[in-house]
């Protein structure tokens, strides 16, 4: 499975890997400079099906982050915060839920919700939980 990844900063920064939302866009200048000034390397992953990353059939979101320890190999990554913004947000819960001891911080911009606990998915509106139960039977991709 081939994956494209987009970086900021410099190679000897703090990684984060960025996981995207719907559309996977690259930073401004001013947020690249941020970056930039405050030693971070920030790797955008494209997901299955966007860029160069090649389609993948997978059953989850789990099976999708463990097909990304490759990656993660590949870019010497012994530990590494999360971003997931909007729909990448599950993408960053499951890498930490997969790799407790190599994720350090889980950060979420906008991302939709951890809803396999009742507490939370029950502060949903009732259009957010029908969403979400379609997501549960819709196939993906």
């Amino acid at each position: 499975m081939s994956i494209e990844c987009w970086q900021y900063g410099t190679g000897e920064g703090y990684p984060i890997l960025y996981m995207h939302g719907a559309t996977p866009m690259p930073f401004s200048d001013g947020l690249a400079q941020v970056i930039k000034e405050n030693n971070l390397r920030v790797l955008e992953v494209l997901r299955p099906g966007y860029g160069k990353s090649g389609m993948l059939k997978y059953k989850s979101v789990g099976e999708y982050a463990k097909a990304l320890n490759g990656l993660v190999a590949k870019l010497e990554l012994a530990r590494f915060d999360t971003l997931g913004v909007s729909a990448g947000a599950p993408y960053a819960y499951a890498l930490a839920a997969l790799y407790p001891e190599m994720v350090g911080r889980v950060h979420i911009c906008g991302g939709i919700p951890l809803d396999c606990y009742k507490d939370i998915y029950g502060m949903n509106s009732a259009p957010e939980r029908f969403m979400f139960s379609l997501s549960r039977v819709l196939p993906a991709g």
